[in-house]
């Protein structure tokens, strides 16, 4: 009976936390995409960007951090990877979630 208390308390923990069922905002996904296509993935570092359903949720892309309280991005940290490219205009998109 304990176990069971304990399981839904940690459960109820985590939905509160965002650790449950936060997946990336919907209008920064293509944002990203955007990014990811202006990049050369030389070593396919970010081949878990996508928009195939099992790539979908882009809080949990390599790279990519998304707030727990929100879900908006709040970190894009690509300087470990091979990659190269231009800058992305659609980075502006989040400029705007940070501020609010």
């Amino acid at each position: 009976m304990m176990h069971k208390s304990l399981v839904s308390l940690l459960v109820c923990i985590l939905f509160m936390h965002g650790g449950l069922g936060r997946s990336c905002i919907e209008k920064e996904r293509p944002a990203l995409l955007d990014v990811k296509a202006n990049l050369n993935n030389f070593h396919g570092h970010l081949d878990d960007w996508g928009g195939e359903e099992e790539k979908m949720d882009c809080c949990k892309w390599e790279g990519v951090t998304c707030s727990n309280h929100t879900g908006h991005v709040i970190e894009l940290d690509l300087s470990f990877k091979a990659i190269a490219g231009k800058i992305s205009p659609s980075l502006q998109v989040f400029r705007s979630t940070t501020k609010s």
